[in-house]
C-alpha cells in the first residue's frame, strides 16, 4: 500500500510511504488460490492492517524548477540502482 504524504504546489509528491504485506500471509494461500487483500473497513480499522509488516518505507523526492526529480532519498535497506542516463 502506498500513501502519498504531501504534494508540492504543482501536484507532485514530496514523499511517499510504502507498507508491504507479510510474506507468510501471501504464502499461506498458495498454491491453491490467489491472495486477495480485504480492503473493506471492519469497525475502526481495515482488515488488511493485521496482514502488513510493521514499519514502513519512506521515499523523499525533491524537484527542480521544471518538475524533474533532482534528489530521491530511498529507504535505508533499498539497493540503489540508477540508469546511466539519469543524472542526480
Amino acid at each position: 500500500m502506498v500513501e502519498i504524504g504531501q504534494y508540492d504546489f504543482k501536484g507532485q509528491p514530496k514523499y511517499k510511504t510504502r507498507k508491504v504485506i507479510a510474506e507468510g500471509e501471501i504464502l499461506s494461500t498458495m498454491p491453491t488460490s490467489v491472495y486477495r487483500v480485504d480492503w473493506v473497513p471492519s469497525g475502526t480499522s481495515c482488515l488488511y492492517e493485521s496482514t502488513m509488516l510493521e514499519g514502513s518505507y519512506r521515499t523523499d523526492i525533491e524537484y527542480d524548477a521544471l518538475g524533474r526529480p533532482v534528489s530521491i532519498e530511498l529507504p535505508m535497506d533499498v539497493k540503489k540502482v540508477f540508469h546511466e542516463t539519469w543524472v542526480f
